[in-house]
């Protein structure tokens, strides 16, 4: 499919996420796909925080130190009453916020990502992400949208139940992206833990997958011990992270819940085996490339994680599979995705 061409306007970005601490998840992938989109539009713009524009260098690197713009207009009145004005004084063309998180109504089109709805899981209802706010946010983003984004088939589906209809603006599936390592990490290095990544809520399922590996040790003494990597656990930076995959045994993604899964296409790319929940958006990501399991049994995910860590033509197979979905899944090409949505919005417009 032929590339559309540079868009001829100017589409400014919400960059309030940065501010949120070091880039992590759904953040690293929208700069990552902002890094591949700067250059293919005449005018390209990243608010933040004026507070956090220090970190903000910091976090985007160079690439897009020349688009940050100050702003104390992404607080939770600014948006709804300062930021349609500053739009206007900027000369925005489109208005992409990579939360959903929009002013009820601006000059021109604006497009707010909805990641997921964790609140359609009872389990989950009393998770950040499920609070009243983030509630009434989707309903004001399905409402004042030109267009809503979201990363899989699953969570599109959930837009629809969570709204009970269809929403006014169409919703456009286009999967994160993370850059494909060079080179997959090499079979012998595979050694080390097995890895989870993830933090306390309860949709990462994290006592559960302590008690399968337990079961799981039992029945193979020499199972590679358990890492869990994240916020408020065992926190390592981007480049222990990297390095740490690259020795682990396999990737396990238990959750109950996700928009996506970022993890598992990280563990794709370096070709590392995984083994991930066989519902929802995980197992739309994960294919035919993780060994998948059911995240409320303890048996069934104890018995994948023996599987993936022990059956060599299993683990062989897993990697070549997650690398060849892991290359069809870049930030060029969500850049791209973005860039004919901006052009889709503008020409309906004109």
């Amino acid at each position: 499919m032929i590339d559309p061409p540079p868009f001829p306007g100017c589409v400014a970005f919400d960059g309030a996420v940065i501010a949120d601490g070091p880039p992590t998840g759904v953040t690293s992938a929208f700069l990552a796909t902002l890094r591949a989109y700067a250059g293919r539009a005449r005018r390209v713009l990243l608010l933040v925080p004026s507070r956090a524009l220090g970190a903000a260098r910091a976090s985007v690197g160079s690439a897009l130190a020349d688009l940050l713009v100050p702003s104390d207009d992404l607080t939770l009145l600014g948006r709804a009453v300062r930021l349609p004005r500053a739009l206007r004084r900027l000369g925005v063309d489109v208005w992409h916020s990579p939360v959903a998180a929009l002013p009820p109504r601006a000059h021109c089109p604006m497009v707010a990502t909805v990641h997921d709805v964790p609140w359609l899981v009872p389990a989950l209802r009393t998770e950040v992400g499920s609070r009243l706010r983030h509630r009434v946010a989707l309903r004001i983003a399905a409402s004042a949208a030109a267009a809503l984004v979201t990363p899989s088939q699953r969570s599109a589906d959930d837009i629809v139940r969570a709204l009970g209809r269809a929403p006014r603006a169409p919703v456009h599936v286009v999967p994160h992206g993370l850059p494909l390592p060079s080179s997959p990490a090499p079979l012998a290095d595979l050694r080390g833990p097995l890895v989870a990544f993830g933090d306390a809520r309860p949709r990462k399922n994290l006592a559960r997958l302590r008690a399968a590996h337990a079961q799981a040790t039992g029945v193979c003494a020499d199972l590679p011990p358990l890492r869990i990597v994240g916020p408020g656990l065992d926190w390592v930076d981007d480049d222990a992270k990297v390095a740490l995959l690259r020795t682990a045994t396999a990737l396990v993604a238990p959750s109950l819940h996700e928009g996506f899964g970022l993890p598992v296409l990280e563990a794709f790319g370096h070709g590392v085996p995984v083994a991930c929940s066989r519902t929802g958006a995980l197992a739309e990501l994960a294919g035919d490339a993780a060994c998948t399991f059911d995240p409320e049994s303890v048996d069934d995910l104890a018995g994948a994680i023996v599987r993936v860590a022990t059956d060599i033509g299993l683990r062989e197979r897993l990697r070549h599979r997650g690398r060849v979905r892991a290359a069809a899944l870049t930030p060029d090409r969500t850049a791209t995705a973005w860039l004919r949505l901006h052009h889709s919005l503008t020409e309906v417009r004109r």
